[in-house]
């Protein structure tokens, strides 16, 4: 599921044809904080085009998609070439479980600081 918002820009970093099909791999900018929330076999939109994410290499910021010959004559990411940007939105799904996650972690630690200092020292 995504929004339409742009979260980050990637870089095509390869392009090759597999059958029918064209994997392209991109990298993302080092200070985006996007990686978390592209996952393999999850969604990621790039120009405007939801596409599923077939590999994803964190410590290199990079994922690949891979696009279906019926896909890639309705796409504008066909035509780009190997070293252009495109527009990146990650999975919103990913986005909201990552941000729950990490607000319920800090009411746990805050509950339990809280109870240990009601308890005293040991």
């Amino acid at each position: 599921m995504v929004q339409g918002h742009v979260d980050s820009t990637a870089t095509i970093l390869s392009i090759k044809s597999d059958g029918n099909s064209i994997r392209y791999t991109f990298k993302l900018p080092e200070r985006t904080t996007l990686m978390p929330y592209v996952i393999e076999k999850g969604y990621v939109t790039i120009d405007g085009a939801s596409l599923t994410v077939t590999a994803v290499e964190d410590l290199a910021q990079t994922f690949g998609i891979m696009l279906i010959s019926h896909s890639q004559g309705k796409l504008t990411l066909t035509g780009k070439k190997i070293g252009e940007n495109v527009n990146v939105e990650a999975d919103c799904v990913g986005k909201y479980v990552l941000g729950s996650r990490e607000r319920i972690e800090e009411m746990v630690e805050r509950i339990v600081e809280r109870r240990l200092k009601a308890i005293g020292p040991v």
